[in-house]
């Protein structure tokens, strides 16, 4: 997960770097997207664990 994380950084920091801010735009929702992916996954197993 971390990796992904950072590749997702990576690409947004590249995107602005070099002025395309649609790609940073996308990638930044990409990012945000996995990021919400991953939180609602581990608030679902919580919620399993719980029972």
């Amino acid at each position: 997960m971390l990796a992904t994380v950072s590749s997702h950084r990576d690409g947004i920091f590249e995107a602005i770097v070099v002025r395309e801010p649609e790609k940073a735009r996308e990638a930044s929702h990409l990012h945000l997207a996995f990021i919400e992916k991953v939180l609602l996954d581990l608030s679902l197993e919580n919620k399993r664990r719980e029972r």
